[in-house]
Order: structure tokens, then C-alpha cells, then sequence
């Protein structure tokens, strides 16, 4: 594994930064949304609660595949984890926002989302300082299809 990924573990005496969420303001959030909207992915932050998370940006149609609001907190504009690969990644992805306050982990790739004309996803947690970032990054439908060409020429060698 790349130990790249991974710099220092949090220090024992934690950051002088509030934890506390701060709202982006209207021009943060315009730009958000473009670039990610542009790059196919969302990104949310884990909140002080660790197992809900709140959207930087808008969130894309199929990833509700993957995340629902939480309905015990309606009003909060929180997510929960749904598909069960993620909830499978974030086992991993806490305890490593738990140790670092920089860099990114291990991601997880696979294929989730409806029968027909799944998802071919990629998840990442992230952290800058207290921010504990979850990063998931649709890919292309042609990426599905070069992978499967790859696998059919593999057998027939």
C-alpha cells in the first residue's frame, strides 16, 4: 500500500479550529456545485455525530442510490449511508478520519445502483484539519465496458 496517502495521524492535543459546520455562502456554493457537478461526483461532510453526513453541494440524482436523508433529523439536511458497499467502505473510512487531519485514504471501487445501467463508483475519505471529507466519484459507462472487453480478452488467451 501507499503510505503517500496517509500523512501524520492527529495530534493528541487536537486543533484550535472550531468543529462546528459552517454554512458556504451563495457564491461557495455555486461554484461547488459546478465543479462537482462537472467532475460526476458529491461530496459530503462527516458531521460532528460521525454517522450522518451534510452535502457541500447539490446532490446528483444517483446518488440516492447510495445516501437518503435522515428522517429523524428532516430538518437538518443530513444524509445516511443506504447502499451497503458504502456502509461496507465507511467501516474502514471512520476509524481513518478518526487518526489523520490531512490526505486521503485507501478508495473503494464497484458497481452499485439499478439493475440496468448500474453505477461504476469510487469512494475516498479525505481530511483537511477537523473537515472530514467523503468523496464519491461516478465513472463513465465506458469504463464498465473496457473493463468487461478486458476480462473476455483475458479468458480467451
Amino acid at each position: 500500500m501507499d503510505d503517500s496517502k496517509d500523512p501524520e495521524p492527529t495530534s493528541p492535543g487536537g486543533d484550535s479550529e472550531s468543529k462546528e459546520y459552517r454554512a458556504l455562502s451563495s457564491e461557495e456554493q455555486a461554484l461547488f456545485n459546478d465543479l462537482f457537478r462537472a467532475l460526476d461526483s458529491v461530496v459530503l461532510e462527516r458531521s460532528a455525530e460521525g454517522d450522518t453526513f451534510r452535502p457541500i453541494h447539490t446532490v446528483p440524482e444517483w446518488a440516492h442510490y447510495l445516501i437518503t436523508t435522515d428522517h429523524n433529523q428532516p430538518s437538518q439536511g443530513l444524509y445516511i449511508i443506504r447502499s451497503a458497499d458504502l456502509k461496507d467502505y465507511m467501516a474502514r473510512a471512520m476509524p481513518w478520519w478518526d487518526q489523520h487531519e490531512g490526505g486521503a485514504s485507501e478508495s473503494k471501487s464497484w458497481e452499485d445502483g439499478p439493475i440496468e445501467g448500474g453505477l461504476d463508483l469510487e469512494a475516498t475519505a479525505t481530511a483537511i484539519g477537523h473537515r472530514k471529507l467523503l468523496v464519491i466519484k461516478r465513472g463513465a459507462p465506458s469504463r464498465r465496458a473496457y473493463m468487461q472487453l478486458m476480462r473476455e480478452k483475458k479468458l480467451n488467451l
